[in-house]
């Protein structure tokens, strides 16, 4: 009777654990869902017919529904793009434009961020000594776009577009990371998954055991005659 009454014990254990952990993924995933997309995109431009170089600003574009990705209406996202780009070139300064297309094709410019690239590292007195140890030929730059982009209710989104408002900066791909911003128990639960967990996990079973140890008591209890 003794080991029946264990092994009740211990298997009633196993379940509130895990329905605490099913009620925490439920309760996770409805209130704070964290959301990072990051994709290379394919830079085009207009190539010049009589002379090398561009003869268009190089620019790219995603599609939301190829890509799988999807924006939830409310959620406010931060936006920006990695350029890279070959380390030995001149300084430059240039803009970076973000604008949407809606599945009504409308577009949309969100912003136009002015960038400087610095060229080359190797007049920079710094970097003499660690010059011939960094054998890489590129580098990148991280521009924010926007921090709180938002897609809209009555006309969603469609497509991304990334444009590079210079002629003459060379670049070697181009990758746009967009990535939901969570506020209170959304920014912990993204930061610090570990310790919401435990915390949302804990808080799970002490409520299921009270309600367990108060209807089933006649279970652990001795009876009485």
């Amino acid at each position: 009777m003794i080991l029946a009454k264990l092994m009740v014990f211990h298997l009633s254990l196993f379940i509130l654990f895990m329905l605490s952990f099913f009620f925490y993924s439920i309760f996770s995933q409805a209130y704070s869902p964290h959301h990072k997309y990051s994709r290379e995109m394919n830079m085009m431009f207009q190539s010049c017919p009589d002379s090398p170089g561009l003869c268009s600003y190089p620019n790219a574009s995603l599609d939301l529904d190829t890509e799988r990705i999807k924006l939830h209406h409310g959620l406010k996202y931060r936006v920006s793009v990695e350029l890279t780009v070959p380390k030995y070139q001149e300084d430059s300064m240039f803009l970076v434009c973000f604008r949407t297309m809606s599945r009504d094709q409308k577009m949309r410019t969100i912003t136009c961020k002015s960038t400087l690239l610095f060229g080359s590292d190797f007049w920079r007195p710094e970097n003499w000594f660690s010059f011939f140890e960094n054998r890489e030929h590129v580098t990148k730059k991280e521009i924010p776009l926007s921090e709180n982009f938002q897609d809209e209710y009555s006309d969603p989104i469609k497509e991304l577009t990334v444009e590079v408002q210079s002629k003459f900066l060379m670049i070697h791909s181009v990758v746009i990371n967009l990535e939901s911003k969570m506020d209170g128990f959304g920014y912990i639960n993204a930061n610090y998954p570990i310790i919401a967990g435990l915390a949302g996990i804990s808080s799970n079973l002490m409520v299921l055991s009270v309600i367990f140890l108060v209807s089933f008591s006649s279970l652990i209890a001795p009876a009485k005659m």
